[in-house]
């Protein structure tokens, strides 16, 4: 785990919370997909040239650039996968969620990636705001900092009042110290992420 904290999470106003990899375990579900793409491809080689785009795509997010896809793309990428996540959920940082939101702290939800039908499907307690890369005003992944400007400007809210929570430092660690933001960067395995953070977390919020 990797964070820079300056006070404790319920003293932040605003919280926001990557998605992938942060609100559910982004490794299993990666598995599943493999699965489900080698199920369908192997059945349907006509169709193979769509898991071709799929890689360029998932390619060129990873290495920062926007590019949008196309109508079947974006079911293996966004409706797929909704099958899975709740398999994944990491429901220890949902009841932290849900503790913090009674102390008063506003919840963000900001992702690369649209995030309401994985909200839907996470059953998770209520957030403020949902934010991602492909708004329209957004329109950029991170660590382009241009998503978290945008998300201060619209709440008025300076960057020492907010607290960024992700998975990766590559892209939430960067994208929060762009905007001079405090971070915390979860383990990607639940055991860790148990021992590292919520064994303290949780005591301190309830």
């Amino acid at each position: 785990m990797k964070y820079i904290l300056h006070k404790k999470l319920y003293e932040y106003p605003i919280i926001i919370l990557d998605m992938d990899g942060t609100l559910y375990y982004q490794y299993p579900l990666r598995i599943c997909m493999i699965f489900a793409l080698l199920r369908y491809f192997l059945t349907h080689l006509l169709n193979i040239k769509e898991l071709w785009m799929l890689f360029k795509l998932r390619k060129s997010h990873k290495n920062g650039r926007f590019i949008k896809g196309n109508a079947r793309i974006d079911y293996w990428m966004q409706e797929k996968p909704l099958k899975y996540i709740p398999l994944f959920q990491d429901k220890k940082l949902s009841m932290l969620v849900d503790q913090l939101r009674h102390k008063g702290v506003r919840i963000v939800v900001y992702s690369d990636y649209p995030v309401a039908g994985k909200l839907n499907v996470l059953r998770m307690p209520p957030v403020d705001f949902t934010f991602c890369g492909f708004d329209e005003e957004i329109q950029c992944l991170k660590p382009d900092t241009k998503g978290l400007t945008y998300i201060m400007a619209t709440l008025n809210e300076p960057a020492e009042n907010i607290l960024f929570i992700g998975d990766r430092y590559e892209k939430d660690g960067k994208c929060a110290e762009g905007v001079g933001m405090d971070y915390i960067i979860l383990d990607k395995y639940p055991l860790l992420r148990n021992i590292f953070f919520y064994k303290k977390e949780l005591s301190h919020v309830e």
